[in-house]
């Protein structure tokens, strides 16, 4: 536990990012890019056949829940992934005290 405490946000953010990474990967979807913005958050750019998805991820530890995303984080998501013809997602992980993804919960945005 002593170790997420020491710049904590920044390895629960690279916890969640590595969990929805690894699904992604797992499950058939090619990474295009990852970047991330000036709150640090990252997006995931992933594509499948000729589906392409934006992906915000969401971290937090038990027994805190992953932050909703803000109205205006929601609309700049949908407006990037309409430029380039990709679905917007957010996903929310919940990690344990290891930084272990336990559940990722993916919501499409609209």
């Amino acid at each position: 536990m002593i170790s997420i405490l020491m710049n904590g946000s920044l390895k629960i953010r690279q916890a969640g990012k590595n969990a929805v990474t690894n699904y992604l990967i797992s499950t058939g979807w090619e990474l295009k890019k990852q970047e991330a913005d000036t709150n640090d958050d990252v997006d995931i750019v992933a594509s499948k056949n000729s589906t392409v998805v934006i992906i915000k991820v969401q971290a937090a530890v038990l027994p805190e829940e992953p932050k909703n995303l803000s109205d205006a984080i929601m609309k700049e998501l949908i407006d990037k992934a309409y430029k380039i013809g990709a679905k917007a997602y957010e996903a929310k992980v919940i990690l344990d005290d290891e930084l272990n993804p336990k559940k990722i919960n993916f919501k499409k945005l609209k």
